[in-house]
């Protein structure tokens, strides 16, 4: 039963409503002409939440389902920009979003007609709201790379037009401040006031001594001792202020961070992992950690240096001139520690962390290949190369400590002589009766805090140091160029037609001659060293390095990653994830569920094994397969591949992997597929000659 056109164009109006008023609360602009809703003409029984969540992918956003349960917590991610979408019923949305260049939040209705009205809302009565309804759905809107900003490689997969130079790792972590700017502005503002009533010590004590000068006065002592424990009080609040702002602004960097790249990965250029290995890569997510965690100690730390240091010469200066000068030179000796002492702190930082992970890859070799460094008598070579890579790391790392060394011993040095040239200083300014006795020993408070604080600054410098190598780092994943992909409708239970021109599919191999597969065909490819990489480019997974392939009409690489899985199935060496079967078959696609899985899992001869294990398809299978054969693997890479009915089906090497009545069975089966157009390379001619056509690929 098909949904009624009628029905149709209306929830294609409230699906563009939506979408273009949670894009507009992102700063986003979007058109109609940006949607295929096509696949809207599907039955009844459309979930209309997960209809825009694959409309939202179309526009570069991500919905994100929360638990009614988080009230408090989607109020505050709609005060910090990110629009809330409530699914009120099947036909009717509320969207509480941040109005641009106000600080009130609107509840903008959206009815089945895609129009509505708004309100402004405050916080209690958004609670009161929403406990009127149990049933209602909530989503978190977000842009997919949200970190696009750190990146030199915008999602058009494109250098970005008019940078004349690369980003560096304080432009890249200015920008990441700035995704936070609100919070930031609210940490700074925290620890200006914790600053100015931190001043209250040495005012009070100059205060006691001259109280004390004149005699002893009980009434004065205790409002003294009363206005700076208020003033403490309120100091000490706001620095656990501070501290709960700051945690929040490090969760959100990871989710930030590593959403981002969830999002990027997937349609990364795959030319761009020639000369790296992409699982080593990854690795580099763990400096999210190192990000998190410096971040931490600047705003905390270092905020509050900068601001004591400012405040506390400030009251220097107005106790006389001569401080005013000692105020100067106690600045520029903190300007030689911080920017002459500190150079190349950065540069040895990241080359330190080159040498960490330059370790981690080397065991993971070790670990992950056991025949070349166990059975092979591999093991004191894996010991050399450690300590060799070890040594280079301890030499990395001393370079980074000189740094680090020379400041701390210049800071506490400073501390030394600041502490006893204003002794001298303010002791002949008393005798000279241009200085009282109070103001002398608030000025020794005042340096005594100001400097004590900076020689502790050289902790919070190796910090800083850490956090350009940590964002260097993080900022080589975010510049991972990604493909264009804009959605694309196929029609299902359509066979597709691929064709190619004259190919180059390495820059040493020689040229595939111009040639097409119809559709619905069932094809044998001899892989002769180019069939494989051919049907990596029909898959989009390879670029020629010249001509170009098509399938149905469209490029390779703009149809595999538009259909987002409906048009086209690949099945190769195991690709299995850490996760139970089902997920690594239905990939989260739409329409592949249990029912359909069980019929690919038939068709390919692996059900029986998975029904007789204890936990069915739930079961969990680790990083490569394993408990699974060999054998097992490839079929489930082959039921992967068709789960989402594909219109062409690649396969490249799997069905070498099975025996001889495994082979035959599962090709007269693919033979028998009305809908859909069979690809098969391998190596054995007996298993080519069992499909109905062969190809030569001719160079």
């Amino acid at each position: 039963m098909h949904r009624p056109e009628s029905a149709t164009d209306q929830l294609a109006n409230i699906v563009y409503a939506v979408l273009s008023r949670a894009a507009l609360a992102l700063d986003l602009r979007i058109e109609r002409a940006q949607l295929d809703l096509g696949f809207l003409s599907a039955s009844d029984e459309i979930d209309v939440g997960a209809t825009l969540t694959f409309a939202a992918s179309q526009l570069g956003l991500t919905l994100g389902e929360a638990s009614s349960d988080e009230t408090d917590t989607l109020w505050e991610l709609a005060e910090e920009g990110l629009p809330v979408l409530v699914q009120w019923d099947e036909d009717e949305f509320l969207i509480l979003a941040r109005t641009p260049g106000s600080d009130r939040l609107e509840l903008q209705h959206i009815n089945e007609e895609g129009l509505g009205f708004s309100e402004t809302m405050s916080a209690r009565k958004w609670a009161s709201r929403l406990r009127k309804v149990s049933d209602a759905r909530y989503f978190v809107v977000r842009r997919e790379l949200e970190c696009d900003a750190l990146s030199e490689a915008p999602m058009h997969g494109t250098a970005r037009s008019g940078k004349t130079k690369a980003l560096t790792p304080g432009r890249r972590f200015f920008q990441l401040l700035r995704l936070d700017a609100k919070d930031i502005f609210t940490v700074s503002l925290f620890g200006l006031v914790s600053g100015v009533l931190g001043l209250a010590t040495p005012l009070a004590v100059e205060s006691l001594v001259n109280v004390v000068s004149w005699g002893i006065y009980l009434q004065p002592l205790l409002i003294l001792a009363l206005i700076l424990l208020v003033s403490l009080g309120i100091s000490a609040a706001l620095t656990v202020l501070q501290t709960i702002v700051v945690e929040i602004i490090q969760r959100r960097q990871l989710v930030r961070i590593v959403s981002d790249l969830a999002h990027r990965f997937p349609v990364a250029q795959r030319d761009h992992f020639k000369s790296v290995y992409p699982r080593e890569l990854a690795n580099r997510v763990f400096d999210v950690m190192t990000i998190q965690k410096a971040t931490a100690v600047l705003l905390m730390d270092g905020v509050s240096i900068v601001l004591t240091a400012v405040l506390g010469m400030l009251l220097l200066a107005f106790y006389h001139p001569f401080l005013l000068g000692f105020d100067l030179v106690l600045l520029l000796c903190m300007t030689f520690i911080t920017f002459l002492l500190g150079r190349g702190g950065v540069r040895t930082a990241i080359r330190e962390s080159k040498t960490k992970y330059r370790i981690v890859h080397w065991l993971q070799d070790v670990l992950d290949s056991p025949g070349a460094f166990r059975a092979n008598g591999g093991r004191a070579f894996s010991v050399d190369r450690a300590n060799v890579l070890a040594a280079d790391y301890v030499h990395a790392r001393k370079q980074q400590f000189q740094v680090v060394l020379r400041q701390v011993i210049f800071a506490i040095s400073l501390q030394v002589v600041a502490s006893t040239v204003l002794l001298g200083l303010g002791g002949y300014l008393v005798i000279q009766g241009q200085l009282t006795l109070g103001q002398l020993v608030a000025s020794e408070l005042v340096v005594a805090v100001v400097v004590g604080a900076f020689s502790k600054a050289g902790k919070s410098l190796e910090k800083y140091y850490d956090l350009m190598a940590g964002i260097e780092k993080v900022g080589q994943l975010l510049d991972i160029p990604v493909d264009p992909h804009a959605y694309v409708s196929v029609a299902s239970g359509k066979a597709l037609t691929v064709g190619w021109d004259d190919l180059r599919l390495n820059p040493k191999g020689g040229s595939v001659r111009a040639n097409a597969i119809d559709a619905g065909a069932k094809v044998g490819l001899l892989d002769n060293g180019s069939a494989g990489e051919l049907l990596e480019a029909i898959a989009g997974l390879r670029s020629p390095q010249t001509g170009h392939v098509e399938v149905d009409g469209m490029e390779a690489p703009e149809l595999v990653l538009g259909s987002q899985g409906t048009a086209v199935g690949w099945a190769a060496e195991g690709e299995v994830f850490y996760g139970s079967i089902y997920d690594n078959i239905s990939m989260g696609r739409l329409g592949v569920g249990r029912e359909r899985i069980r019929e690919v899992l038939e068709l390919v001869g692996l059900w029986d094994a998975i029904s007789r294990l204890e936990n069915g398809l739930d079961t969990t299978l680790q990083t490569g397969g394993s408990p699974f054969s060999r054998s097992q693997i490839a079929k489930l890479m082959l039921a992967r591949a068709l789960a989402g009915q594909p219109g062409l089906l690649l396969i490249s090497g799997s069905l070498d992997e099975l025996s001889e009545q495994d082979q035959k069975a599962i090709v007269g089966r693919l033979v028998e597929l009305p809908a859909t157009t069979v690809v098969v390379a391998s190596k054995n001619r007996h298993l080519l000659d069992s499909l109905p056509t062969q190809l030569e690929l001719s160079s």
